[in-house]
Parts: C-alpha cells; structure tokens; sequence
C-alpha cells in the first residue's frame, strides 16, 4: 500500500490488485443482474399476459394432468386440451421434449435432504407419449408442433413413436411440407426417415406438398424408405414421379419392386410409359412383383395392348395369384386381347378358384369377340361357387347375342339356385335377347 501527500487529505492507493478485484466485482454483478433478468423473463411475461382457461384451469394445470394416473383425469385433460386448441400446443411440445435430466440426476445425491422428486425413465415415457397423443387431438392447430414430433419418432420408446406417427397423420397436410424437408435431411437417422415416409405414406392425399421429396427418397439407401416411399407417391398419383417409379422396377431389393409396380397401378392410363418395364416385370423371381406389374398393366388398360403375350404366358404360372392377377389384367385390356381366348377358357377349369373366376370376368369383358367360349362358360354355371357362377353368367350376358346357345343352361340354374344368382341370370338373358320374357321378377 503507498500512502500519497495532496493539498487535501492523505489518499491511499489500493494497488493494482485491489483495482482489479474490484472490476471482477463489477462485472460478476452484471452478470447477476442479467441472468436474473434472463430467467425472470418468462415469468413476467406468464404475469403480463394470463395463459389461456378452460373449466376453470389453465393450460399448464391441463397439461400437467394429462400425465395423471387416473384415466377420468387424463380424459377430461385431453378434451380441455383440445377445447383450448392452438394455444395448448407449447406446453405440449415442452412435454414432449422431457427427459430425466442429467444435470438433476447428479444432483440427486448429494442433495438427497431436500428430496428432490425424481420421475423414473418409464414415467417420463408415458409423459412424452401422452403430450404427442394430445398434439394429435389438436390436429392442424398443432403445425407448430410437427418438427418436435419429426424429432419424437426416433424416440428410444416405441410408444412414444408410434403416438408421434399418429399426431402427424392427425394434423395432415399441415405437417407435410416439414416431413418433406427431414426426408431430405441427412441428419436424420435411417428410423426416423423411414418412419417419416410411413406418415406421408398414410396421409395419402394430403402428403402432396412432399411429392418432390418422397420422389428423390426413391434413391435413398435405405430399403425401407424408398420402398415407402414409393407407396405414397402411388397413394396421391403424384404424376411426375412415374419416371422414378418406372426405373425402380429394377431395384435391387424385390420389396421396393413390389411396391413400385402397386404406386404404378394407381396411376392408370398415366402409366402407359412403363408398359414395356412392367412387361418386363411380369418374369420377376419374385411373385409379389409378378402380380403388382400384372394389376398395374390391367390398370392401364387397353395402353397395355403389347403385354398380352406376356400375360397369357402368366396364366401358367405355378402361384395361383399371379394367374388370377393376369386373367384380370388381359379381361381389362378388352377386345384387344382376343387372342388369349383360348388360354382363359382352359383357365375355367383352374385349380384355383379365384382364377377361374377371373377367366370368366376376362371372357366377358372381352366381349362379343369371345364367343367360342359361350360353351364353357355355360358350363361354368354349374361351378361350386356362387361367385363362378355370378362371373360366368355376367361374361354370357356380356357376350350378347352371340351366347344365345347358353340360354337353357342359364334359364337351369336359376331354377336350382336359392342364393340371389337369379338377378345376374335375368340381366345376362336381356341381353343375350332384348325384348325377350323369361319369367324373372325382381328379388
């Protein structure tokens, strides 16, 4: 310490150090007043503005017990919730943020005395699962919650998970351009991908906006997602993507070729340009794809002309579906398809019934151009099942005039049927032979 001589009294100077101990003071009580600032904020503003009330308790209170233990209390929690609506949503999300704090979990010890309660990992779960069970009932005034809920599918707990898949297909289009951008995202973990392009997948429709993104994910590593990804795309016929689609007929994994060809059979006419893939397809070892491609070149209908010869091959395959499959796809072609008349009659005698089934619905639609068949099918009417024979007498019927040799068989087994083939018998007969009265009134 040095003492100093002025006109007035003695001035001591404190030194360095002290001058320096003295603006580290300062400048930590600064920083105590802002912080206090910091988290008095939200407080304040809780005071300035009163949050919202419904039967007669705030939002928060609501919150809190929808993680009650009681079901009455939780049920009455979520309709008060879902009364408040918009406003209820930023409670929720902190909700469904909660997590065992590591910080507590510390403290937990060495500040046992003041019996700090602790909830257990479980517990906290439930929390989580029900705050994302009640977004879902907020539907689209929940949008403001959908990235915590893209965040919450790749939640350890699988309830949880599933409870955030079903609050985003709950709030709909509003949740789908933000799934869109955590497709896309590479930050985002192969689960949560493929769990985002489930949602989209089951918000059909409503997961437009996410087309661009759901196409690109076609090319994603991961089997999963491109595989469902290309159901949605089938699911809202996002046109631009049948390109995309078409080129994935080739993926290596036969369950993202599987479900390649079913988006392509939404599209229908659309689709023409995958014809000669789908053709292709129609030889795939795998019979899920055999039978996809096959519905999708029905769909496409007459467009599909040039698949014929692959699809009469088909009604030779050893699985039943992929038979039964194409016998409806050449019956969609039309009268285009006259050639495989031959083919669909010896398939009225099919081991499977469904495709013998089929066979017959194909004859008909194929129409007046299948009239060698009229023999069969008049003698497919005596077949065990009710569909077969509904089948078979709606082909005569559709035959028309050129059917009028199967007329004594139609007119037989009304006479010994009593389960409601009468009616497809009756409209077979008009016309096979308009003007005509065979007796058959209305059942």
């Amino acid at each position: 310490m040095i003492v100093t001589k002025n006109q007035g009294a003695p001035r001591i100077d404190a030194g360095p150090l002290a001058n320096e101990i003295l603006f580290m003071s300062r400048a930590w009580a600064i920083w105590a007043v802002a912080l206090g600032l910091i988290f008095a904020a939200p407080f304040v503003a809780r005071l300035d503005a009163p949050e919202p009330a419904v039967f007669g308790k705030g939002v928060t209170a609501w919150t809190v017990q929808l993680s009650s233990s009681d079901a009455a209390t939780r049920t009455r929690a979520a309709q008060a919730l879902q009364k408040i609506g918009r406003a209820a949503a930023p409670p929720l999300i902190r909700q469904l943020r909660f997590r065992q704090s590591s910080l507590w979990s510390a403290l937990r010890h060495p500040l046992g005395f003041l019996k700090i309660r602790m909830l257990p990992a479980s517990r906290a779960a439930w929390v989580r699962a029900n705050a994302a069970q009640a977004l879902g009932l907020l539907g689209d005034q929940a949008e403001q919650a959908v990235p915590a809920l893209v965040a919450a599918l790749g939640d350890p707990e699988s309830r949880v998970a599933a409870q955030a898949h079903d609050a985003l297909r709950l709030i709909g289009a509003a949740a789908a351009p933000e799934l869109g951008h955590a497709l896309d995202s590479t930050a985002q973990s192969t689960a949560v991908r493929e769990s985002v392009a489930g949602v989209l997948q089951d918000l059909g429709r409503a997961a437009e906006p996410a087309g661009p993104a759901l196409t690109r994910a076609l090319n994603d590593p991961s089997t999963g997602v491109r595989s469902l990804a290309a159901r949605a795309l089938g699911n809202f016929e996002f046109t631009p993507a049948i390109p995309a689609l078409t080129e994935k007929l080739r993926d290596p994994e036969p369950r993202v070729r599987e479900n390649a060809a079913a988006a392509l059979a939404h599209f229908g006419p659309r689709a023409r340009s995958a014809v000669v893939e789908l053709t292709a397809a129609l030889r795939d070892r795998d019979e899920s794809v055999r039978v996809n491609a096959a519905n999708a070149l029905g769909k496409i209908g007459p467009a599909a002309a040039t698949a014929v010869g692959a699809l009469i091959r088909n009604l030779e395959d050893p699985v039943p579906l992929v038979r039964a499959s194409s016998a409806l796809a050449l019956g969609r072609i039309g009268p285009l398809a006259d050639r495989a008349v031959p083919v669909l009659m010896d398939g009225l005698e099919d081991a499977d019934s469904l495709t013998r089934s089929n066979c017959a619905t194909a004859l008909g639609k194929i129409g007046p151009q299948a009239r060698q068949a009229v023999p069969a099918l008049a003698r497919a009417l005596g077949n065990l099942t009710l569909g077969e024979k509904i089948c078979a007498a709606e082909a005569l019927g559709r035959i028309g005039p050129g059917a009028r040799e199967a007329i004594p068989s139609l007119l037989h087994a009304s006479d010994n049927d009593r389960s409601g083939l009468g009616r497809y018998v009756a409209e077979a007969l008009r016309r096979i032979s308009p003007g005509s009265e065979y007796g058959f009134g209305e059942e």
